[in-house]
């Protein structure tokens, strides 16, 4: 489908000379049933929705409505370089982790499925309430991570991507096509106040600025970032990269599917993004999903836990 280079691919395969597993799982299950079945990609390859088309593509399955940005292009150079979100709460830059015995199993994904009706009843209570989804799962996930994982509280340093199709130049749809940009979120704050955040950062063109500063690789090629990476390896630590795919409307049974499975899917995680999680909804069912990386000492059972309490906070939005 193309032979354009992946420039944002080539850090998570610089991440892998280092040890850093990118694999992406995804899983299709039915909830009321027994069919369960699992797949694994690659981030150097793909991001997540690049994921799911080649998926779709892969089962010769029925492919939905690509999701796109809003935006055309780029901005103006001095736009995304000069471009400022204001005045945004300083994170805590020491994270205050519980100390995990390791003895429970590593954290392969773990992954739960509201029902329709609970999906319904969530996206209509925040219709109502003019409450934004990623602003209450953002805050439902950081109260999730203080409840489960942290010694008390803190502002939290979340990296959220930005899907950028349909914006920028792409001859494979199914390659790294996001952006992102790190913001910070507290269980205390408002969801007002987080979907205003968000929004100040989006019209700053943050995700503008990192998406062709991560794209060095044009000029430094893959050893100029194996090098980079490597300096940047002992980085500032964040608690996860947040991940919702959004909604999708998927004829199941053209991949040979039972009708009423659902899709998960998660990010890879790292030392520095340890909380790996994605939110996807598909056919009218949310599913949440999480996996912690092996550096935090933390298997399934505790990302279980993190799990039910990012629900329960969910639903108390």
């Amino acid at each position: 489908m193309g032979t354009q280079i992946d420039y944002i691919g080539m850090w998570y395969q610089a991440r892998a000379r280092q040890g850093v597993d990118d694999s992406i799982p995804l899983r299709v299950f039915e909830p009321e049933g027994d069919f369960q079945q699992s797949f694994r990609f690659r981030h150097r390859d793909h991001d997540g929705i690049g994921v799911l088309f080649h998926f779709f593509r892969q089962q010769g399955m029925a492919l939905p409505v690509m999701p796109v940005s809003r935006e055309s292009g780029s901005p103006a150079w001095w736009r995304w370089l000069l471009g400022s979100a204001g005045e945004l709460p300083p994170v805590d830059s020491d994270i205050p982790w519980r100390s995990f015995d390791g003895h429970d199993e590593p954290s392969s994904m773990q992954t739960l499925c509201l029902s329709q009706e609970q999906t319904d009843a969530l996206l209509q209570r925040l219709k109502q309430n003019g409450v934004s989804l990623n602003a209450a799962l953002l805050r439902a996930l950081q109260r999730a991570v203080d409840d489960t994982l942290l010694a008390y509280p803190v502002r939290g340093s979340w990296l959220y991507p930005v899907n950028m199709r349909g914006a920028v130049p792409m001859d494979c749809d199914e390659m790294n096509l996001s952006s992102a940009f790190y913001t910070s979120v507290s269980g205390l704050d408002s969801l007002a106040e987080i979907a205003d955040r968000l929004r100040r950062q989006l019209r700053a063109n943050l995700h503008w600025r990192m998406w062709h500063l991560a794209r060095i690789g044009r000029f430094v090629g893959r050893r100029g970032v194996n090098w980079l990476s490597d300096r940047m390896a002992n980085g500032q630590q964040h608690l996860g990269s947040f991940s919702n795919l959004g909604h999708w409307q998927v004829d199941m049974a053209s991949g040979g599917f039972p009708e009423d499975a659902v899709m998960a899917i998660c990010a890879p995680g790292s030392p520095r993004y340890p909380v790996a999680n994605g939110v996807l909804i598909v056919n009218g069912r949310m599913t949440l999903s999480m996996k912690l990386h092996e550096s935090l000492g933390a298997g399934a059972v505790t990302a279980k836990s993190c799990l039910r309490r990012w629900q329960f906070h969910l639903e108390d939005a």
